[in-house]
């Protein structure tokens, strides 16, 4: 703990204790649409649809690569590139949704707290309080 507060000071940063920050998370909880693709589609996460989603993505992008490499028609090599093209955009624009809703609510704890969002980033780390902010 020394080490974190010389840390805070060398950087001027303003000393939040951990129930402040849990405080500020229980009065912005994240939303259920943010925590649903968070727990599908997070970095450490199993789910069985992102598994799936895995597979279909390199098999169609494989099929894609194996027609063009074979010299196949165009129209034959357009079908797995436009289902890989709109499944992928399926996913991913959702994602950044969430993505954005989480930023927003990450800057109002900081608002709330007085102190940037890098800061508030340091001090969950910091506090083991890491829930995808």
């Amino acid at each position: 703990m020394a080490l974190q507060i010389r840390i805070l000071k060398q950087n001027n940063m303003k000393e939040i204790t951990k129930e402040q920050m849990i405080e500020a998370m229980e009065k912005y909880p994240p939303s259920n649409y943010v925590t649903t693709l968070y727990r599908i589609f997070g970095k450490y996460s199993e789910h069985p649809i992102k598994k799936w989603f895995i597979r279909i993505e390199i098999a169609l992008f494989g099929l894609g690569f194996l027609f063009t490499a074979l010299g196949l028609n165009h129209t034959i090599v357009g079908i797995p590139t436009i289902l890989f093209s709109l499944i992928l955009v399926v996913v991913v624009i959702p994602l950044f949704i969430a993505h954005f809703i989480n930023v927003s609510r990450s800057r109002k704890m900081a608002k709330y707290l007085g102190i940037k969002r890098r800061e508030l980033l340091v001090y969950i780390l910091m506090y083991d309080l890491n829930e995808g902010v």
